[in-house]
């Protein structure tokens, strides 16, 4: 599994979610709504073919300036409509064709982010790719 490949194939399938910026790498500021895409914790030989499991956390950030739009849009987001992380990962579950499988597992830490000093409304999305 090439793990740029997998970045990528998550960052062009969140690109589906409406109104959501997708940021590849780790950016220095974001205009929000955003998605962070970035590399978490991994494994390996994990099946019988050598194969790699790996987690990949995606922040969901929006701007503070509503605190209640933001937290029902972040709603949106976490749920599983047409417009969630779940389920465009769920409609594209090879990334492209860059693993095997992959699947949102969970989110975690929701709460307050600062990028590049701003404070965002935010959620970590976690995301398993099997390859």
């Amino acid at each position: 599994m090439n793990l740029a490949s997998v970045r990528a194939g998550i960052s062009d399938t969140l690109q589906n979610v409406n109104n959501l910026r997708i940021y590849e790498w780790i950016p220095s500021t974001i205009q929000p709504p955003a998605a962070v895409v970035s590399l978490g914790t991994g494994q390996y030989d994990a099946d019988f073919n050598d194969g790699m499991v790996v987690n990949y956390g995606v922040l969901v950030m929006l701007t503070r300036a509503d605190d209640q739009h933001g937290q029902e849009r972040l709603d949106e987001f976490l749920g599983q409509g047409n417009d969630s992380v779940y389920h465009v990962v769920d409609a594209n579950p090879t990334l492209n064709g860059s693993c095997d499988s992959a699947r949102v597992t969970s989110w975690n830490n929701p709460g307050t982010f600062s990028i590049g000093g701003i404070e965002y409304l935010g959620v970590e999305v976690n995301i398993e790719v099997l390859g």
